[in-house]
This record gives structure tokens, sequence and C-alpha cells, in this order.
């Protein structure tokens, strides 16, 4: 079962569609894409992808490069499952998963420390 978002109650979520069927096997309901289109003026990224290990349908909102980006949020960061971001401007922007990265103010793109 999909039930249709408002992006403008929620822009930051990975696609408009929320699928209550659950895709990903984990009992919770996900943000969604069907294509590039649900994506194209969206903050996440352009490109509509499935998530790595996961049900192929389960598909979200997702960049690959910074030119996947819009002017608001242009950078494309994360692990596994990318998203645009804004700039940064201190340290503090760059919280991920609980790790305190460091922002370069000079290109705005936060880096963070690596493990061994």
């Amino acid at each position: 079962m999909h039930r249709q978002l408002q992006y403008k109650k929620n822009p930051r979520s990975y696609g408009p569609t929320c699928d209550t069927s659950d895709l990903a096997g984990t009992g919770y309901s996900f943000c969604i894409c069907s294509t590039d289109a649900d994506c194209a003026s969206y903050g996440m990224g352009n490109i509509c992808k499935a998530v790595a290990g996961a049900n192929p349908k389960l598909k979200q909102c997702t960049c690959n490069t910074d030119q996947d980006c819009p002017t608001t949020h242009p950078i494309c960061e994360g692990g596994l499952f990318k998203r645009c971001k804004p700039l940064c401007k201190r340290d503090t922007d760059c919280v991920q998963g609980g790790v305190q990265g460091t922002c370069d103010t000079q290109t705005g793109k936060c880096s963070y420390p690596s493990y061994p």
C-alpha cells in the first residue's frame, strides 16, 4: 500500500510516496520514489535508485555527484545511500551518525575521520 505525500510538508524525505507495505522488511514505512521524475525538483538528489541490499522496489531519491543536487543543497555526501546537503559553515554542521566531522570552509564540504 502506498500513500502520496506532499513535498511541502516533508521536503527532505526520500520520495513522494509513503510505502506502508514494508518493502524494506523492517516493520517501518519509508518514503520512496518510482522514477527520476519523482526526484527532479527535490532536495535529496534527482536520481531514483534502489536501496543497496533491500527489496529492489524500495527506491529513494539520491545523488551520485554534486551535479545531481539543487543549489540549496549542493553537496552530495553519504555512505551507502547519499543525499544532497547544504554547504557547511562550521564543524558543528558536520555530524553524521553520531560522528563529529570537520568542515572545510573553503569548499563547504565535511570530512570525517577514518577508522582502521
